[in-house]
């Protein structure tokens, strides 16, 4: 079984909906996949001076598509708005992406 997902764009501010795509191929597979749960995860590292790191990853928000039968192939689609769902009394606090000497804030997808 192969699983792709993308956005259709490569960056979002806090609150925008966005159109997330996954492409399912099933055909070779003798299993039925149920759902697909995909997440925007967010990976912060803080570097010291001394070079000493630390890294924290943190659940954004998660999703699930509905799967395919053995045998089978096709692409799901679903808008989502982008918040943070750790934060329920300030949902739009997303940090941007950062890519600084003592941190460094990246977002993916984990499906």
């Amino acid at each position: 079984t192969r699983i792709k997902c993308f956005f259709e764009r490569n960056a979002y501010s806090p609150g925008e909906e966005a159109k997330m795509y996954c492409v399912l191929d099933n055909k070779e597979g003798k299993a039925i996949v149920e759902n697909v749960s995909v997440s925007l995860m967010n990976e912060i590292t803080y570097i010291s001076r001394e070079n000493h790191r630390k890294t924290t990853t943190h659940t954004i928000f998660q999703n699930q598509f509905t799967g395919l039968g053995a045998g089978e192939d096709g692409e799901r689609d679903q808008v989502v708005k982008i918040v943070n769902n750790r934060n329920p009394q300030n949902p739009m606090d997303i940090k941007p992406t950062a890519r600084g000497n003592n941190l460094k804030s990246t977002y993916y997808l984990k499906v």
